[in-house]
Parts: C-alpha cells; sequence; structure tokens
C-alpha cells in the first residue's frame, strides 16, 4: 500500500461519479478509458468529499468518515488508506506532496 501520510489527493480529469441512493447503488466513472466501478457508500462519500473539495488530505478523510459512520479514528484511517491507494492504482485519483 502506498504512504498516504503527507500527502494529498486529487481526482484525475474524466472522473465522474453516480448514485441511486434509494437502491444503495453507487460508481465512479472513468471516462477517459470507459472503465467504471461500482462503490460501496463510505467509499463513494469519501470520493464526492474528494471532489467537492478539489483535494484533500487522509486526516481529513478520516474524520469525515470517523464522524459520519460513528467508527473510531484509527479504522477510519486504516479504510481510508486503503481506499486512496486503490484509486491511485486504478487511476482514479492522484496523489501528491503536501504543500
Amino acid at each position: 500500500m502506498l504512504e498516504a501520510r503527507g500527502h494529498v489527493y486529487e481526482l484525475k480529469e474524466g472522473v465522474a461519479l453516480r448514485q441511486v441512493e434509494d437502491a444503495g447503488r453507487y460508481w465512479v466513472f472513468n471516462t477517459r478509458d470507459g472503465r467504471h466501478y461500482s462503490v460501496n457508500r463510505e467509499a463513494y462519500q469519501v470520493i464526492k468529499s474528494i471532489a467537492a473539495e478539489g483535494v484533500a488530505d487522509v486526516e481529513t478523510l478520516a474524520e469525515l468518515l470517523a464522524e459520519e459512520y460513528e467508527v473510531t479514528a484509527e479504522v477510519a484511517q486504516k479504510d481510508v488508506e486503503q481506499l486512496l491507494a486503490d484509486l491511485v492504482n486504478e487511476g482514479i485519483a492522484l496523489r501528491r506532496d503536501k504543500p
């Protein structure tokens, strides 16, 4: 897994999010290469937060996740780090050094 701390993350150009919340369905689309991913609600909320802010760090995203889903900071941090590593590996997000 990539070292997530000390970095910020942003979605790549051409990434689109879609949801059918009543059905509990959430997707991430890479419009540049046609790939799409079905994600759970928690992952969707994290990705949506990155999209809304333009750029986000692990600590901020983990704090939001912990508050929203009433999990410990440690659990939220681990989940966010894994999600971000997956997003980078799948070409959905970019990882940059914190300014």
